[in-house]
């Protein structure tokens, strides 16, 4: 589907196999093998998603860089609403937040996500009303800055924070998971927000 929305668009994609016991890294090597532009990229275990995230960044040309997760809660086709409001407005980066108001995840989720947000935003000193989002648009430029701040408890929004606050918010589509369970446990998430406080 995302390779279908970008049909008129100079493009690759970076796809990141963190660790998977199912046969994942079989499929996105098939996929690398047909396609130039496809990245498959196999790390030695499960690093967790901003390790992930940031290896696709570290080996991303484009001029812009554009992070989703692969469980299609966010629709490729909103990628061209991200693109088009980055080329229009004068920002470093895009984050896209649910059209509803709020994320179709558990409420223990969601609630993590407002501590969060209240963290960066006294910590961070970010800009009022701006959301994180999985789903976001990035300049080259910036992306690359993020990657030459990683360390070993990496937190890819609170690197964006620390980077700019030229950031501003879209609405798109948010579905519900149609496919397995979220891999945050109430550990990972409690890890990640002692991830974003050290930031």
């Amino acid at each position: 589907k995302t390779i279908e929305v970008l049909n008129n668009i100079n493009y690759e994609i970076i796809l990141i196999n963190d660790g998977s016991s199912d046969n994942s890294w079989e499929v996105i090597s098939n996929l690398a093998s047909k396609k130039n532009n496809i990245i498959a990229i196999d790390l030695l275990k499960n690093y967790g998603q901003h390790t992930a995230l940031f290896c696709g960044i570290n080996y991303a040309k484009g001029d812009f860089l554009i992070t989703m997760d692969d469980d299609l809660q966010h629709p490729p086709s909103e990628i061209i609403k991200l693109i088009k409001f980055i080329n229009e407005k004068d920002v470093d980066a895009v984050l896209a937040i649910p059209a509803s108001g709020h994320k179709k995840h558990h409420w223990f989720r969601n609630f993590g996500s407002k501590i969060m947000h209240l963290i960066d935003h006294y910590l961070l000193d970010t800009p009022d009303g701006i959301k994180k989002s999985s789903f976001k648009i990035i300049k080259h430029d910036i992306a690359k800055s993020m990657v030459n701040n990683f360390n070993s408890t990496p937190a890819i929004s609170s690197l964006l924070f620390q980077i700019t606050n030229n950031v501003e918010n879209i609405h798109v589509e948010h579905s519900k998971r149609k496919y397995g369970n979220s891999n945050y446990s109430s550990i990972a998430l409690f890890r990640l927000l002692f991830n974003n406080i050290m930031h």
